[in-house]
């Protein structure tokens, strides 16, 4: 049951005349219903009226007038109270009208007329705001005529039937609001003796009540969240109300925002969501907001190469080896490829002294391949078959440098010192990524023909570093020289590599497969 605007009470009043002219009042009881509401209501215990006597004891139904009239006018007032009462927390207002019919049951007037011979009428004043004194003077401009007053100090016309006038009012629930009501009439022997009589009708309306309505947001989570919206609150003369969701959308670390749900339906940004009101002039809604973990891009991730492949040149991406969780900017360059643009900083674990990579996240035969943790063992220094079998990785200590690996460990094992062409099949980088090829046809020629200088390759979004090599058990030319390892054998010694200075780029180098050199892969 919900109520938001009106509940009309109303009762009457007679006023009549006998003989020396007589004035009487009666109250039916009150009526009593509802206006604006959801439902049938029963609303009688909302607002009422009474109509007391003058000292406000007894209720009355009567008020007597009693006139000796004069050839030039005599003058007689009298008064009773309209006491009206609600329950309704905004208060009411009181109104009231005449409500006589005079002949035609149709027709309603604002006179007092005569009850043997309706043609004799005592009409209500002409114009508002008439002093007692003037009102009440003999010959006056008044005479013959009848109004009312709220003060007895100033009176006015007696409001039509169809034209309600506000004569009290309450901003609260009130318990007994008492109106005094003056009658006056000044008449002359124009008029015959007799029952000169109107009804008035004094109506109480109770005044609209504002629901509030409230649309609430919640975090959905004990993280913290930016942009979360304030709540949103109205107060309106309504049924509901329709709030409008604000456009920016909540952002939590690590989540995608995916709407707000009121535990039915799910909402966007802009979306709008209708509160209905409650019977207790309430109404709201909770949104909550939804959250999906934003899934880590790893770079084992088909999607996320493929995505790199047909991207812009120059695009870049921040991506994961899940083998480590060390995150590596990839870029499409100019050669139409995907390269990291980062050195590889993998190792074996130190805990255990290696780490054993398998076909599910690495580039590495189906036999899998063992890496060894950093600087574990003796460097081999020797270009022999005796360097085969034996993974030589050292970190750098530097995360631009990345880790060194000797060529066997670059090529997981399938780069040995037997093999004398070609190139090894796989590598230590990631799955879906490989070693670029080197020679005068490989891939570290068509790059470095893209960017045609030293500066370019060490600039964005290439960004080569003069990370060094490890020899022995020392480290040299860091800062001054980078070496890169390819997928591609020289011979039985030696494979090409990548190398560059400040000044020069050798992108069909080659050098002693036991060196330590960086790695940079390309995806397959």
């Amino acid at each position: 049951m919900f109520m938001h605007k009106k509940l009309l009470a109303s009762c009457g009043v007679s006023i009549a005349a006998v003989c020396s002219l007589t004035a009487t009042i009666c109250t039916p009881p009150p009526e009593t219903s509802a206006i604006s509401s959801r439902v049938d209501l029963e609303l009688s215990d909302v607002i009422s009226i009474r109509v007391l006597d003058k000292t406000a004891t007894t209720a009355i139904d009567s008020l007597d007038l009693e006139l000796v009239v004069t050839p030039t006018g005599a003058f007689t007032s009298d008064n009773f109270i309209v006491e009206a009462a609600t329950s309704n927390r905004t208060g009411y207002k009181l109104y009231m009208s005449t409500d006589f019919q005079s002949g035609d049951p149709a027709e309603y007037t604002t006179d007092l007329v005569n009850q043997e011979d309706g043609t004799y009428t005592i009409p209500t004043l002409g114009t508002g705001g008439v002093s007692l004194a003037d009102f009440s003077q003999a010959r006056g401009s008044y005479v013959n005529r009848w109004g009312y007053s709220l003060d007895n100090l100033t009176y006015d016309p007696v409001p039509a039937h169809d034209t309600t006038e506000e004569i009290g009012s309450s901003s609260t629930a009130s318990a007994a609001d008492r109106t005094d009501v003056y009658i006056g009439v000044n008449a002359n022997m124009d008029k015959i003796s007799g029952l000169y009589k109107n009804t008035l009708v004094f109506s109480g309306v109770a005044n609209p009540i504002q629901t509030d309505y409230t649309l609430h947001f919640l975090p959905g989570t004990t993280d913290a969240v930016t942009g979360l919206p304030t709540d949103q609150s109205v107060s309106e003369i309504s049924a509901s109300h329709t709030f409008t969701i604000p456009s920016t959308a909540p952002s939590r670390v690590g989540y995608n925002f995916t709407g707000y749900t009121d535990g039915t339906n799910t909402y966007q940004p802009s979306d709008s969501i209708t509160v209905l009101g409650g019977e207790d002039y309430t109404g709201s809604a909770t949104l909550t907001a939804q959250w999906e973990v934003i899934p880590i891009p790893y770079m084992q991730d088909q999607t996320y190469i493929d995505q790199c492949k047909i991207a812009a040149t120059g695009t870049e991406f921040e991506l994961t080896d899940s083998r480590d969780n060390n995150e590596y900017t990839v870029a499409k360059l100019k050669d139409g490829k995907c390269w990291m643009t980062e050195n590889l900083k993998l190792v074996g674990n130190a805990t255990v002294g290696y780490t054993d990579l398998t076909t599910t996240d690495s580039d590495v035969p189906t036999a899998g391949f063992r890496l060894t943790s950093s600087n574990s063992g003796t460097w081999c220094t020797t270009n022999s078959a005796a360097c085969d079998n034996q993974s030589m990785v050292l970190n750098s200590g530097n995360d631009s440098y990345g880790t060194y690996y000797n060529w066997y460990a670059a090529t997981a094992g399938t780069g040995k010192y037997e093999t004398s062409s070609g190139n090894a099949s796989n590598s230590i980088c990631p799955r879906g990524w490989r070693l670029p090829t080197s020679g005068s046809s490989g891939e570290f020629q068509a790059l470095y023909s893209n960017y045609n200088s030293a500066s370019a390759m060490m600039s964005s979004p290439v960004n080569f570093v003069l990370s060094g090599r490890r020899y022995g058990s020392s480290t040299s030319s860091r800062g001054s020289g980078g070496y890169y390892w390819s997928s591609t054998a020289l011979s039985s010694s030696y494979a090409y590599n990548l190398y560059l200075d400040s000044s020069n780029v050798y992108p069909a180098d080659n050098f002693h497969k036991y060196y330590g050199f960086a790695v940079r892969c390309v995806a397959r």
